[in-house]
C-alpha cells in the first residue's frame, strides 16, 4: 500500500485563509432570519426545561425545528459559552418575534457569529484533513475543502451551523471509500457519525438507504453466517439514534411535526434550483398562456412566486405531494444503489461513487427543498475528485460546484457592498478549484461548452438580476420575484445536465444487473409490458379529455427527447448521408424509432448506450407518472358524455 501522500506543506494555508476569511467577516453588516432563528433557540433551551424546548411558541416564527443532538447543542452554547460573555446576554432573552429582532446588540451578534466560527475551527477543519488522509487523496484538495465559498456564505454571512454537520458526513463518507475495502470497526465507525449526524439534522434523512444497502451488503452478508455482524451493526446505530430521544418522548408527536412540516408546500420560497423549479414555472408559464389557449386553470393559486414561506399551490399543472416526491426519489435512487449492492458494493470508492448521485437525486426531487441542501452533493464530490482525480470527476465537481454556490447569490440581497463581495469570494474559489483540479490531472478539465454556458448563459442572467432589475425595475410591482425566478429556473437547467452526468457514470449504464439470463428477459419483459400500458393509457385519457392536452404532452415528449440527442451529438449519427440531408432525414428517422419503441415498447429498436442510463430511466420514470398525471386530469377536467 503506498503511503499517503505529505499534508503538511498544504495544512498552513489552508487553515489560516479560511479562518482570516471567516474573522474578516464577522463585521459583515448582512444577516438572515436565522440569526434570529439561533438566537430564539440559545433562548429556550437557556430558559426552559428539555421537555418544553418542542413546545414552545414564544417566538412564534423562529421554533425548534431541529432534532435534539441539535438543540443540545444549543443548550451548551447557552449554558456553557455565554455566560462567559456579560455583554452579549440579550441572546438569551426569550421575547417574541418583533422583539427579537429588535433586541440583538452587537455583542450578541459577535457572540454567535464567533460560536460559527468556533465551531469549524474545531470540527470541519479537523474533518477535511482527516478524511483526506483515510482516503489517501492528493494535499492540494485541503485548501478548497476548508475555504468553501458556500459554507463561507451560509455560515457567516447569511448565518447557518453547516460546517459542523457537514464535517461528520465527510468523515463517515471517507471511512468508508477507503483505496482499499475498509474493515469492519471503520464501517461501524461510520455507521455511527451518520445516525449521529441524523440526531442532528434530518435532513440528511436522504442519505439512509445509501447508508443501509451499502452497510447491509458489504458487511452484513450472507446471513446467517455474518447473522452477529448485523446485530452489532444495529446495535451501534440506535446507541447513537435513539439517546437523544429519550428525552422528549412526552411530546414525541410535537417533536415529529416540527420536524417533517409538509404544509410549507412543493417548494421553498426562494425556489431552489431543481426540477420543482422549473416545473412551478411551467405552471405560472401556462397559467399567462390560459389567458389565450383554452387551458384548464384552478384560479392563480398564488404563493409560487410570493416569497412568503407557505404552501404555494400551482394554477395549471397537477398538484405534488411530499408521497409523490418520496416515489420519485426512491425510483431515481434506484439507479445508483444498485451500482452498490452485491459484489460491486465491495469495491474501493464504491460508497463514494453513488453517495454525490444519491445527495443530487434527493436535491433535485425533494419536497420543499432548500438551496443550501446542494452543498451535500457538492462536498461529496469535492472528496470523490480528490480521491480519484479524473478529468470526468473533476469536471463534475467543479460543474456542480459553480452551479451549486451561483444558487445560493439569491440569499445575500444586491448591493453596493454585497455583491462585489460575494462574487469575487465566488470566483476566487471557482479559480482555486479549477488550478487544484487541473494540476492533479495534468490538463484541463472544463470544456469550450462550459465556458460558453458561463459567458453566454450565466453572465447575462445573473447581470440582470444584480445589476439591471435593481436599476431598472426595483420599485415596479409584480417584478420582485423576477430575477430569483431567473436565477433558478436557469440554473434548475444547468443542475439537470449536471444530475444527468452523474447517473451516466459507465458503472451504472444497464439497469438489468448480471444475475442470468432468465432474471433479465423477465425485468425486460416487464419494464416492456409497463412501458406499454403506462403509454397507451396516458395517450387515451389525455385524448378524451381535452386534446389540447394530448398535442402538449406529444410536442413536450418528443421536444425533451431531440433535446436530449443534440446535448448528446448524435443526432443523426446513424444517417450515412450528405450533411444537410441527413439533418433532414434524421427528425424522421428518430420519431419513427421512438413512436415504435414507445407504443410496443421493443427493446431491440433501442441502441445499447440507450439501455440504462439517465434518459431511459427518465423515460421509464416519466411514463408511469404521466398514468397518474392523465388520470387526475381526466378526473377533474374531462367532460361527461
Amino acid at each position: 500500500r503506498p503511503p499517503p501522500p505529505p499534508l503538511l506543506p498544504a495544512l498552513l494555508p489552508a487553515l489560516l485563509l479560511p479562518l482570516s476569511l471567516q474573522l474578516l467577516l464577522l463585521s459583515f453588516p448582512y444577516r438572515s432570519t436565522d440569526f434570529d432563528v439561533h438566537r430564539n433557540w440559545l433562548a429556550l433551551t437557556r430558559h426552559l426545561p428539555a421537555k418544553r424546548w418542542y413546545l414552545d411558541e414564544t417566538d412564534e416564527d423562529n421554533t425548534l425545528d431541529y432534532p435534539p443532538s441539535f438543540a443540545f447543542a444549543e443548550a451548551l452554547l447557552s449554558n456553557g459559552l455565554l455566560p462567559l460573555f456579560p455583554a452579549a446576554e440579550s441572546c438569551s432573552a426569550l421575547v417574541s418575534t418583533a422583539v427579537g429582532a429588535r433586541i440583538a446588540t452587537p455583542a450578541c451578534v459577535l457572540f454567535q457569529r464567533g460560536s460559527v466560527v468556533l465551531s469549524a475551527s474545531l470540527l470541519y477543519f479537523p474533518a477535511c484533513l482527516l478524511s483526506l488522509r483515510l482516503l489517501r487523496a492528493p494535499s492540494s484538495f485541503l485548501l478548497p475543502l476548508t475555504s468553501s465559498f458556500g459554507l463561507l456564505l451560509l455560515d457567516h454571512v447569511h448565518f447557518q451551523y453547516n460546517a459542523p454537520l457537514l464535517s461528520l458526513l465527510l468523515l463517515s463518507a471517507s471511512l468508508l471509500s477507503p483505496p482499499s475495502p475498509p474493515p469492519r470497526s471503520r464501517a461501524l465507525l461510520a455507521a455511527f457519525l451518520y445516525a449521529l449526524l441524523l440526531t442532528l439534522k434530518h435532513l440528511y434523512l436522504v442519505l439512509a438507504p445509501l447508508y443501509f444497502l451499502h452497510l447491509l451488503s458489504s458487511l452484513c452478508l450472507p446471513l446467517p453466517r455474518r447473522l452477529p455482524d448485523l446485530l452489532l451493526l444495529s446495535a451501534v446505530t440506535l446507541a447513537a439514534l435513539v439517546p437523544p430521544f429519550v428525552p422528549f418522548r412526552s411530546c414525541l408527536p410535537e417533536l415529529l411535526g416540527r420536524l417533517f412540516p409538509f404544509e410549507r408546500g412543493l417548494t421553498h420560497a426562494y425556489w431552489a434550483p431543481n426540477v420543482w423549479a422549473l416545473y412551478t414555472f411551467l405552471d405560472r408559464a401556462l397559467l399567462k398562456l390560459s389567458r389565450f389557449l383554452p387551458l384548464p386553470t384552478r384560479g392563480t393559486a398564488g404563493g409560487g412566486t410570493s416569497g412568503l414561506i407557505s404552501a404555494s399551490g400551482l394554477a395549471v399543472v397537477p398538484d405534488v405531494s411530499g408521497g409523490a416526491c418520496a416515489l420519485l426519489i426512491l425510483l431515481f435512487l434506484s439507479f445508483p444503489l444498485a451500482a452498490i449492492w452485491g459484489p460491486r458494493g465491495r469495491r474501493p470508492r464504491a460508497f463514494l461513487l453513488a453517495a454525490p448521485a444519491c445527495a443530487m437525486t434527493c436535491f433535485m426531487l425533494g419536497y420543499h427543498v432548500h438551496e443550501k441542501a446542494a452543498m451535500t452533493h457538492v462536498l461529496l464530490l469535492a472528496l470523490l475528485a480528490a480521491a480519484e482525480p479524473t478529468r470526468r470527476h473533476c469536471g463534475a465537481w467543479l460543474r456542480a460546484s459553480a452551479v451549486g454556490h451561483l444558487g445560493l447569490m439569491p440569499l445575500v440581497p444586491p448591493g453596493i457592498v454585497y455583491t462585489p463581495v460575494k462574487y469575487a469570494l465566488f470566483l476566487a474559489h471557482l479559480l482555486l478549484c479549477l488550478h487544484v483540479s487541473e494540476t492533479a490531472v495534468r490538463g484541463p478539465v472544463l470544456s469550450r461548452r462550459d465556458l460558453l454556458v458561463a459567458l453566454l448563459l450565466l453572465l447575462p442572467v445573473f447581470l440582470f438580476a444584480e445589476v439591471l432589475h435593481p436599476l431598472l425595475l426595483g420599485g415596479r410591482e409584480g417584478a420582485e420575484f423576477l430575477p430569483l425566478m431567473a436565477v433558478s429556473v436557469t440554473l434548475g437547467g444547468l443542475n439537470l445536465a449536471v444530475w444527468a452526468e452523474l447517473h451516466l457514470v459507465p458503472d451504472w449504464i444497464g439497469i438489468v444487473p448480471d444475475l442470468g439470463r432468465g432474471t433479465a428477459f423477465a425485468t425486460v419483459f416487464a419494464m416492456c409490458a409497463f412501458q406499454i400500458f403506462a403509454k397507451a393509457t396516458a395517450t387515451a385519457l389525455l385524448a378524451v379529455t381535452d386534446s389540447a392536452w394530448l398535442w402538449y404532452y406529444v410536442i413536450g415528449d418528443y421536444g425533451l427527447y431531440f433535446a436530449y440527442l443534440v446535448a448528446r451529438r448524435d443526432f443523426v449519427f446513424f444517417t450515412p448521408m450528405p450533411t444537410a440531408a441527413s439533418y433532414a432525414v434524421a427528425p424522421l428517422f428518430r420519431v419513427i424509432c421512438k413512436v415504435i419503441t414507445d407504443f410496443t415498447a421493443t427493446p431491440q429498436m433501442r441502441l445499447p448506450l440507450m439501455i440504462g442510463g439517465s434518459y431511459y430511466a427518465f423515460c421509464l420514470a416519466s411514463s408511469q407518472v404521466s398514468v397518474f398525471a392523465a388520470v387526475y386530469a381526466y378526473t377533474r377536467y374531462a367532460t361527461p358524455p
